[in-house]
């Protein structure tokens, strides 16, 4: 073992050079990305640890803008989440085209992404005087407010621990938090009941809307029916399929109903 490691110790200590005459590059060039997504935009309005910028051409008005933060801060507070810490920008893009090139995304579907590293979150195109996403009935209060959540795991959680978190619980959590469904309710019990796996991925784009939604439903079961504790959903390795079925029992008999509307948030 000791002669294997002496063979590659030149080869990790060349290759660590390497890294080390990249790494200032790479950080500059990371931080110039997080520069650009504000070009093009406009800082309309400061709420506590959240700056809001709009492009520069809008004609939103500062209490229109103002209407929509009171209801993310109110979506959060309610649940027990305060923002004054977050220090990040949300940026609500005019168009789908600038906001796929200030998210780095390619799915013009996507409603909002959140650079947690750079403090960014950034918005698909909306009607923020009349608080809804211009690609489906999504509230753009909600979809903000799913966002911040995002940046709100990364803050509670260490590094190590937010990078593996699972997907579901990720999105669950943030789904949950914010009250954002992406199917209808009736439509995606129905799903979740029959468990049509023909119908649930008939398209990719049904799969993704199908998986946000039971992302959901699991962390409102857990921690809004059960009452379990925030450690103890994050640090939990559920048996998903088990969970499932579970949460199946407990509709059928009528124990539970989704949502909830009950939280116990730490």
């Amino acid at each position: 073992m000791k002669k294997i490691l002496n063979k590659i110790k030149p080869f990790i200590v060349n290759e660590f050079k390497k890294f080390a005459k990249a790494l200032p590059i790479v950080i500059l060039i990371f931080v110039l990305y997080g520069q650009c997504t504000k070009l093009g935009s406009k800082l309309m309005l400061v709420t506590p640890g959240i700056e809001w910028y709009l492009p520069e051409d809008s004609e939103t008005t500062k209490d229109e803008l103002l209407a929509i933060a009171n209801n993310v801060h109110n979506l959060l507070q309610d649940k027990g989440i305060e923002t004054k810490d977050f220090n990040v920008n949300v940026i609500i893009c005019g168009s789908t085209k600038e906001f796929l090139w200030k998210s780095l995304v390619w799915d013009d579907q996507t409603l909002g992404v959140t650079r947690w590293l750079l403090g960014n979150t950034t918005i698909n195109k909306s009607s923020i005087k009349n608080d809804k996403m211009d690609l489906n009935d999504s509230k753009l209060s909600e979809t903000i407010a799913h966002e911040l959540c995002h940046i709100y795991l990364s803050k509670e959680l260490s590094l190590l621990d937010f990078i593996l978190l699972k997907a579901w619980k990720n999105e669950g959590y943030c789904e949950y938090i914010s009250e954002h469904s992406t199917l209808d309710i009736e439509k995606g019990l129905s799903l979740f009941m029959t468990n049509n796996q023909a119908e649930i991925e008939k398209t990719d784009r049904d799969k993704i809307l199908f998986f946000y939604f039971t992302s959901r439903l699991k962390t409102d079961f857990l921690l809004g029916y059960k009452k379990v504790s925030f450690e103890e959903f994050i640090d939990t390795e559920y048996d998903e399929e088990l969970l499932e079925e579970e949460i199946r029992t407990a509709l059928n008999k009528g124990e539970y109903k989704f949502p909830s509307k009950e939280y116990d948030i730490q």
